[in-house]
């Protein structure tokens, strides 16, 4: 029987990126432009504006599937690795709120809270003693205020998950469509615009995030003072390489910043985890498409670099978008009950 089609939505601080997804298999891909301070800090400042920008990008891309599974931004989402004692989903329901109490300051009740069981670890008799989750909670009026504003769009909010779910469900559905790959460690690397975050997984399951500082809206401010122009000529003039901007000084000496900042996260998590075997790493975002930070990036790692696109699955016409939109393309994978 055939899954149902969704629209999987990543809004970012200077791109908003939607990926439709039926039967496994990406379908159609969008990416549009976000004004700028539309988006800041993860958090969208005005979803009147928003849903406008949604609806006229998903015109322009042909999308016309409604139903849309959003990802949640780090910054308006918490995502955990937790431990805790074998229970029944009665009595994890009652307590996973407690394993939030270091982030959650307010009313518990203000927050919705979801799971996903990643391991049982059992005694010597068999019976269950403690559980794996991968857990998260997000505000009820964030849901409520995404949920508003897909509706202006034209469009319903059915699931709406984290940003680093999104990517188990790609690894997941990898693992899935390959079942001779051995179950391995994964880094993906997402060049943003705003930071460049390395998330590690081990096979579809999260360990955990490093984030850098620094990412291409530092490149954007560099493009411009460099060639007197405004910040969106500079964006634009980036994307294209022209005159040669990206070999300058000032670029070489960020993409080498960011390139040290890559390996010293790489080598924080081998010392925090000495029995890693991790020995790929897999790009995606905005920077993945700039060739002399790709480069950068791999005099300085000393593990083997990979276009994400590796690890996801559609047709060749749309290949070029899908290294942008990997969140985007989890989201809808989420929908279809990939994991």
């Amino acid at each position: 029987m055939a899954r149902s089609t969704y629209t999987g939505i990543d809004i970012g601080a200077s791109g908003l990126k939607l990926a439709t997804c039926a039967d496994g298999v990406i379908k159609k891909i969008t990416v549009a432009d976000v004004p700028e301070n539309l988006v800041r800090d993860g958090r969208i400042l005005s979803p009147e504006i928003m849903a406008g920008v949604l609806q006229k990008a998903a015109a322009n891309g042909g999308i016309s599937c409604k139903n849309c599974c959003v990802s949640l931004p780090s910054s308006v989402s918490f995502f955990r690795r937790l431990t805790m004692p074998a229970m029944d989903v009665e009595q994890l329901q009652l307590n996973l709120p407690y394993e939030f109490r270091d982030y959650i300051t307010q009313d518990k009740a203000a927050y919705f809270y979801d799971y996903s069981v990643v391991g049982i670890l059992r005694n010597e008799n068999g019976e269950p003693k403690t559980l794996d989750l991968m857990a998260c909670a997000t505000e009820k009026q964030t849901i409520a205020a995404y949920n508003a504003m897909l509706r202006r769009a034209g469009m319903k909010l059915r699931v709406a998950i984290p940003e680093e779910f999104c990517y188990s469900v790609l690894l997941r559905n990898y693992e899935e469509e390959n079942p001779s790959a051995e179950r391995r460690e994964y880094a993906i690397l997402d060049l943003g615009h705003s930071a460049t975050r390395i998330h590690f997984y081990t096979g579809s399951v999260y360990e955990t995030t490093r984030v850098i500082e620094s990412g291409g809206a530092q490149l954007d401010e560099i493009v411009a003072e460099q060639e007197n122009i405004d910040i969106h000529a500079a964006h634009l003039t980036k994307l294209s390489g022209r005159s040669g901007v990206l070999t300058s000084e000032q670029c070489v000496n960020l993409f080498q910043s960011i390139a040290v900042e890559i390996m010293r996260a790489v080598n924080f998590y081998h010392f925090n985890n000495p029995e890693s075997t991790l020995r790929d790493l897999y790009l995606c975002g905005g920077g993945a498409m700039l060739q002399p930070l790709c480069d950068a990036i791999a005099a300085t790692s000393e593990l083997a670099l990979h276009p994400i696109t590796e690890l996801l699955f559609g047709n060749g016409a749309i290949a070029a978008d899908m290294i942008r939109c990997p969140v985007a393309i989890g989201a809808a994978g989420q929908g279809e009950g990939n994991v």
